[in-house]
C-alpha cells in the first residue's frame, strides 16, 4: 500500500513518485475532498483508479474495508481494527482474510500522513514494511512557514476527531501554538475557550486553504473572533427566529455556516456581545447577513469590523467565517488573573472540582515524583476521588494514559469533568469498585493507590497487575492502612516514608501553625526488592 500526502494544491503539488502511485494505482481511497482534487485525465491518460470514499467513523470500519480490497488483515470486523489501532503493536502474524485481490492501492492523505494522520494508523495496522510513505509538508510545517515561527518552536493540538479541551493543558503564556481544526466551528470554539480561560487578549490567526491558490489569513484576538460569531449566530437566528435552522453545509443560506439556538461555537445563537465587549462592537446591532458591517459614523462597509470602544482609535479587523479548511495559530497572552496551570505536578485544589476526596498539592506533587510519569506509559489511580493523581499524571507529557477507578458514580463524573477542564479528556474512568474492577483492565506501568488500602486483595491484585515490573505507589492516613503499609513493606522492601505538612493560620491575634494528617507512603518496584527500594 501506498500513502500520498495531498496539499491544497492539489494535483500540481505532487511530487513525480506520488503522481505514479496514483496513476498506477487500482483503489484509490481518500475523503471526498481529497478524492476530488485527483483529476480524472492527465497528460493525455486517464486515471483509471477506482475512487472509495472513506466512511464516517472511519476506525471501526476500516479493517474490514481494507480486506474487502485486497489488503490482508487481521480479520475484517471493526473490533479488530479498533484492537490494532489501539494496541500499537505489530500485527502481521495473524492469519489475514484475503477477498478480490487487486493491483496497487492508494490511499490519499492531507499533508504528511504521519502528522495526526492516516499513515499512523495503516502501519500500526499493517506493519511498516507493507506502507510506503510519500509524504507532502504538513499543514503545521507551511502555517510556520507563512508567519516564519519555528517549527520545534511550537505546540500542537489536533481537533480533527479528538476534543479541543486539550488546548487546556497545552496553554501557557507566550508558548506559541498551533491547532489543526476539523472543520469552520473549531476557530470559533477556540476563542471561546481562550476567552473563558481569561486569554482573550491573545492574537490568533486563522490560517485557511493553505497552499491553494485561495489561500487566505484572518487575525484578530480571541476576544474579537468571539465577538464576531455572536454576530453571525444572531444573524442565523433572525432568519430562522424559532430555531429551526439545522447546521447547512458550506455555502448554505445560514451566515457563516452558523446555526440558530444554542449558546457556544457552532451551537447558534448567543443573548448578546461576550462579556467585556462593548455592545457596539463590531456592529452587534446588526441583525442580518447584509447587515453584518461597521457601526453607523465608522466610514466603513467592510464585513463585521468596528472599533473597539466608543473612544478607541484601533479597529477591530475586519472578519468573515472561517473557511473548513484551517488552521490556527495562537499567542497567548493571559490576563493579569487568568489561572497559573503549569504542568509540573502539584496544582492547587481548587483547580480541581472536589467534595474534599482529594490528595493535597503538595502530597500530590510527592506521589507523583515516585509515580514518575514518562511519556507513553500507563497509570491506574485506584481510588481516584477527584482524578487529581491521574489527571496530573496525564499532564505530564501528551502521551502520558490514565484509568481512573471509582466506585461512586457522582465522582466518576466529577473526574470527567475534572479531565477535561484540566487538558485531558481522554482519561478513562471506571466506575466500580476495587479490586473486581480491575479485572480486564490493560496492564499498566505504574499503580496509585489512594484509597481502599484495607480492602482484601487490593495490593495483591495491584501487585499481579504489575507483573514484576513498574511501581506501586500507596498513600495511607489511618492507623489500620499504615498497619497493611508496614507489613508489605516488611515482605517486599520498598521505601516507606511519612509526610507532614503544616499551614500557617491565624491563632486569636497571632499566627501559628496547623498541621494536616500525616500520609504514610509507600513506594516499591515489584522487580526490585531491595529493602532500601533505590533505583
Amino acid at each position: 500500500m501506498t500513502v500520498v500526502g495531498v496539499g491544497a494544491d492539489g494535483w500540481a503539488g505532487l511530487s513525480p513518485a506520488a503522481r505514479d502511485a496514483v496513476r498506477a494505482a487500482g483503489v484509490l481511497f481518500g475523503a471526498q475532498r481529497q478524492l476530488d482534487l485527483i483529476p480524472e485525465r492527465t497528460g493525455g491518460h486517464r486515471i483509471n483508479a477506482r475512487r472509495v470514499t472513506w466512511p464516517s467513523p472511519l476506525l471501526p470500519a476500516l479493517a474490514g474495508l481494507l480486506a474487502e480490497h485486497g489488503v490482508p488483515v487481521a480479520g475484517s470486523g471493526g473490533a479488530d481494527a479498533d484492537t490494532c489501532a489501539a494496541s500499537g503493536g505489530d500485527h502481521r502474524h495473524l492469519a489475514p482474510r484475503r477477498s478480490s485481490p487487486v493491483s496497487d492501492v492508494c490511499v490519499l492523505a492531507s499533508g504528511d500522513p504521519m502528522f495526526h494522520g492516516i499513515g499512523t494508523t495503516l502501519v500500526r495496522l499493517l506493519g511498516a514494511d507493507r506502507v510506503r510513505v510519500l509524504s507532502h509538508p504538513s499543514s503545521a510545517s507551511l502555517a510556520c512557514a507563512r508567519l516564519g515561527w519555528a517549527v520545534d518552536g511550537v505546540d500542537v493540538v489536533s481537533a480533527v476527531g479528538l476534543s479541543l479541551a486539550q488546548v487546556h493543558a497545552a496553554l501557557a503564556p507566550n508558548r506559541r501554538l498551533l491547532v489543526l481544526s476539523a472543520d469552520r466551528a473549531t476557530p470559533i470554539a477556540l476563542a471561546d475557550l481562550l476567552v473563558d480561560r481569561g486569554y482573550g487578549g491573545s492574537p490568533m490567526t486563522v490560517l485557511e486553504r493553505l497552499g491553494a491558490a485561495d489561500e487566505a489569513q484572518q487575525q484578530a484576538t480571541a476576544r474579537e473572533w468571539a465577538a464576531a460569531a455572536a454576530i453571525w449566530r444572531a444573524a442565523a437566528s433572525s432568519q430562522f427566529p424559532h430555531g429551526s435552522a439545522t447546521e447547512p453545509e458550506p455555502g448554505g443560506s445560514t451566515p457563516g455556516g452558523f446555526k440558530a439556538g444554542g449558546s457556544k461555537a457552532g451551537d447558534g445563537l448567543v443573548s448578546g456581545p461576550p462579556d467585556g465587549t462593548d455592545a457596539g462592537v463590531l456592529g452587534w446591532e446588526s441583525g442580518t447577513a447584509d447587515d453584518l458591517v461597521a457601526p453607523t459614523g465608522s466610514g466603513q462597509g467592510s464585513p463585521v469590523g468596528s472599533t473597539v470602544g466608543p473612544s478607541s482609535d484601533r479597529m477591530v479587523p475586519a472578519l468573515r467565517p472561517p473557511a473548513d479548511l484551517n488552521v490556527v495559530a495562537v499567542e497567548p497572552r493571559p490576563a493579569p488573573g487568568a489561572a497559573h496551570r503549569p504542568r509540573t505536578p502539584g496544582l492547587p485544589e481548587d483547580a480541581f472540582e472536589h467534595d474534599g476526596q482529594i490528595t493535597k498539592r503538595e502530597i500530590r506533587a510527592v506521589t507523583l515524583a515516585r509515580l514518575g510519569p514518562v511519556p507513553g506509559e500507563l497509570l491506574w489511580d485506584v481510588g481516584a476521588g477527584s482524578g487529581s493523581i491521574a489527571i496530573e499524571w496525564m499532564r505530564a507529557h501528551a502521551t502520558c494514559r490514565a484509568i481512573a477507578i471509582e466506585p461512586r458514580a457522582d465522582r466518576a463524573e466529577r473526574i470527567r469533568r475534572n479531565a477535561t477542564a484540566l487538558g485531558v479528556p481522554a482519561l478513562r474512568v471506571v466506575e466500580g469498585r476495587a479490586p473486581q474492577a480491575l479485572a480486564g483492565l490493560p496492564a499498566p506501568d505504574a499503580v496509585f493507590v489512594g484509597g481502599g488500602v484495607t480492602t482484601v486483595g487490593l495490593l495483591e491484585s495491584c501487585w499481579a497487575a504489575l507483573r514484576g515490573r513498574g511501581r506501586l505507589v500507596v498513600n495511607a492516613v489511618t492507623l489500620e492502612s499504615e498497619g497493611v503499609l508496614a507489613a508489605w513493606y516488611a515482605r517486599w522492601g520498598g521505601d516507606l516514608i511519612r509526610l507532614s505538612v503544616s499551614r500557617a493560620s491565624p491563632v486569636g491575634g497571632f499566627t501559628g501553625w496547623r498541621t494536616a494528617m500525616p500520609v504514610t507512603q509507600w513506594t516499591v518496584w515489584p522487580g526490585d526488592h531491595a529493602a532500601d527500594g533505590d533505583r
